[in-house]
């Protein structure tokens, strides 16, 4: 039997248009972005496709990926802010 996980989630961020692109995700996964403040952004329940959204502002942003299935998934997301 073969198992899934989020560990495969592949996340990019388009620094020109603030466009977060979000695949690989499992089916049936709850997808959450924040601001590095913890203020919610959005909110999807994942079924098929990718996951696309407009970023509206540069900054820090953490995606947070649960699935009753798998370990939580946390991804830190940088848009036009450089360490």
């Amino acid at each position: 039997m073969e198992l899934f996980d989020n560990r495969e989630v592949a996340v990019d961020v388009n620094q020109h248009d603030g466009i977060l692109r979000v695949c690989n995700i499992m089916p049936g996964s709850m997808v959450f972005l924040y601001t590095h403040h913890g203020i919610k952004m959005a909110e999807w329940e994942y079924q098929r496709g990718d996951i696309c959204f407009q970023l509206p502002e540069k900054g820090n942003y953490v995606l947070v990926i649960t699935h009753l299935a798998c370990n939580i998934v946390v991804k830190q997301i940088l848009y036009g802010v450089y360490l």
